[in-house]
């Protein structure tokens, strides 16, 4: 032995193992010719990164708007680009833009339930299959809010 070692952090490690995991339920339940979890290929900011974004990106609207409670929700941080969002099928806005969900956005609410965090959006989309018809209600920076209602889709595999 030379002595030469590495470490890795161990959210490292459970976060991918966990990954690995659900790849694994998945692919069973499509031998089975099961539905799966639902899909939607979007990423949500996840602890120290959403406390940041919380801080700049709303903090101007705050200020405007005298509003504390606006800061629920799960900001995006990243749209895969065969993400049911992002195609044309399955995906129906009612907006005051265009329509377009796009990276800084929050997600506030899922099928009318409100979201608190990022935490709280990964756990509700746990429990949705793939097939699913789903209303979420979207804000922008300005504190434009829009419903998007999409299709989940099948995790890629």
């Amino acid at each position: 032995s030379s002595g030469i070692g590495f470490a890795v952090p161990g959210d490292c490690v459970k976060e991918n193992a966990d990954k690995i995991v659900e790849l694994h339920k998945q692919r069973k339940l499509r031998d089975a010719k099961r539905k799966g979890r639902g899909w939607l290929g979007a990423a949500v900011a996840t602890s120290s990164l959403e406390e940041s974004l919380r801080k700049r990106l709303l903090s101007a609207y705050l200020e405007q708007n005298k509003n504390s409670g606006q800061e629920m929700g799960a900001f995006i941080t990243s749209i895969d680009t065969k993400s049911p969002l992002l195609s044309q099928q399955g995906v129906f806005t009612t907006s005051i833009t265009n329509g377009n969900v796009e990276i800084g956005d929050r997600i506030v609410s899922v099928g009318g339930n409100a979201i608190e965090n990022a935490e709280a959006f990964v756990r509700d989309m746990k429990g949705r299959v793939e097939g699913e018809n789903l209303s979420l209600t979207i804000e922008n920076v300005g504190g434009e809010r829009r419903v998007v209602y999409v299709t989940l889709g099948q995790i890629p595999l």
